[in-house]
């Protein structure tokens, strides 16, 4: 453990169990271990003491009971983190997760019935980690179309591409087109920060053309080199409606797609409304002039089961909350597992997204599911930087089981 000494108040009721408890965390280094034996009594200790790092609480004695503590060590702001003991059906489990952490929580475990030392352990740990410091984006960007077609005209759009990766060697078999902005006034823009300004202005529809333009260049410079990748274009449902922009897209795509060149449209923000009849014939042009049809954030909105049995899709991007939450919300896991199994039936290709640790890699490998893609495996990189990665691969090592 760090030197960090956490204060734990530990709500439990057999005194047995209770003693082993306390000794456990002693041992893991906790300064002060409060103790109650129901919830009234641990209510008194919150309202009584500072600030606790940890509240442990066996639900499966307090039941009820242990909804009321938390509740009132979130309304008193008198905990950081809780830890939950007892077994508990996986769909209770589940709930209870969700419900802690909107409550604002920053980690809640199953740690067993009775409480186990390495899972106690591990928990502490990740306590004390410091977590990695999040850029915060600029809620609303002021901009004009005049800027947007300055920024087109002066080339201060740049176009960087996310891997998908193998999941056995982490190899980059494609990529993502997304583009990136050099503001002269705000500096450097992701893409989520400029894009509402930009549909604003109605340029939405110049800028997809220039960034398919930039990354089809990208694309043949690399084969050119002997470097092979897949790629996939983003592209907003309602611009399926819009005949002249599919029209000028399908014309840069045209020329370009072959056997060494595969190429995808992915569609986003998939909504609830029943799909036009002229989107169904686009996306029917799109297969059978040989490009791949993607759908991204599957399993969110209007991205669903139903859209995938309607439309002629041949690769899905899993919505990355169900990897994260997968290593401890058992409903989360299945979704992965299923969808994996699911797609290899269909023969889909399905990545999952959210590949943040090794853990969610080695889920995956474990799953069998062939792509992943997250900053695990690669952040987004210029077109310079993918050739160097794809020129010289920085595979990961082969997992193995004993």
């Amino acid at each position: 453990m760090s030197d960090i000494k956490p204060t734990v108040l530990l709500v439990e009721s057999h005194g047995f169990q209770r003693a082993i408890a306390v000794q456990m965390l002693s041992q893991l280094g906790c300064s002060c271990v409060y103790q109650a034996q129901t919830s009234e009594q641990a209510v008194q200790l919150l309202r009584e003491h500072q600030p606790i790092d940890v509240l442990v609480c066996n639900v499966d004695v307090l039941g009820v009971g242990a909804l009321r503590i938390i509740q009132e060590a979130v309304t008193r702001k008198r905990v950081r983190a809780v830890l939950i003991g007892g077994g508990l059906d996986p769909e209770v489990r589940t709930g209870l997760y969700q419900w802690v952490s909107m409550l604002g929580l920053e980690y809640l475990v199953d740690a067993g019935s009775p409480l186990d030392f390495d899972r106690l352990q591990r928990f502490f740990e990740a306590l004390n980690t410091p977590r990695e410091a999040t850029v915060s984006m600029p809620g609303t960007v002021r901009i004009g179309r005049a800027e947007v077609q300055a920024g087109i005209a002066d080339g201060q759009f740049d176009t960087r591409f996310l891997p998908r990766c193998t999941v056995a060697d982490g190899r980059i078999r494609s990529v993502d087109a997304q583009l990136s902005w050099q503001h002269p006034r705000h500096g450097l823009l992701a893409m989520q920060q400029f894009c509402p300004a930009v549909e604003r202005a109605g340029l939405g529809n110049a800028l997809l053309l220039y960034m398919a333009e930039q990354a089809v260049d990208v694309q043949q410079q690399l084969a050119r080199a002997g470097l092979q990748v897949g790629l996939s274009l983003g592209i907003r449902l309602e611009q399926l409606g819009h005949g002249p922009l599919m029209n000028e897209l399908l014309g840069i795509l045209r020329g370009h797609l072959s056997g060494k060149h595969r190429v995808a449209l992915e569609l986003s923000h998939v909504g609830l409304a029943r799909p036009k009849a002229e989107y169904l014939e686009t996306l029917l042009r799109v297969r059978l002039m040989g490009c791949d049809l993607g759908m991204q954030g599957f399993g969110f909105g209007g991205a669903s089961l139903q859209r995938l049995c309607q439309w002629p899709i041949n690769q899905l991007r899993l919505a990355s909350p169900f990897l994260l939450e997968a290593p401890h919300q058992s409903r989360h896991l299945a979704v992965v597992q299923h969808m994996s199994v699911a797609a290899r039936t269909l023969g889909i290709e399905l990545t999952v997204t959210g590949v943040q640790s090794a853990v969610h890699h080695l889920l995956l490998f474990d799953l069998g599911c062939l792509r992943g893609q997250g900053d695990y495996f690669a952040a987004p990189m210029s077109a310079e930087a993918l050739h160097a990665r794809l020129k010289q691969p920085k595979a990961l090592q082969p997992i193995r089981r004993d």
